[in-house]
């Protein structure tokens, strides 16, 4: 809380940037498990409730959904490296770094 006419203190500061930043983190994160459990629920359906595998599909209609599935799961793959580049500047510039063919320029503890 800010006292009126008292200015903002250095610690109040990165209190507020470190709960942004986890907010962030965390609304990240959702978006990562949301398009996952999205993307992989007609695949495990497919197999655990209608008993379809990939070598048992001789109907072509279950092989266009065995297609289908698949396809979706590579979308959520193809969609996490989207939001992690739009989430996270960190992963970023970790990518600059792969494309430049530069060692990281992030601290050691963030590259764990």
């Amino acid at each position: 809380m800010q006292v009126p006419g008292r200015a903002d203190s250095g610690e109040d500061r990165q209190s507020r940037q470190r709960a942004a930043k986890n907010r962030s983190v965390t609304a990240m994160l959702a978006v990562v498990v949301v398009v996952f459990v999205v993307c992989i629920v007609p695949d495990a359906a497919m197999s655990v409730v209608f008993g379809v595998g990939y070598v048992d599909e001789r109907d072509q209609v279950a092989k266009g959904v065995r297609e289908l599935s698949d396809a979706l799961l590579a979308l959520s793959s193809a969609v996490n490296f989207v939001v992690y580049c739009l989430g996270s500047s960190q992963f970023r510039a970790a990518l600059a770094d792969v494309l430049r063919r530069r060692p990281s320029t992030l601290p050691r503890a963030a590259q764990l």
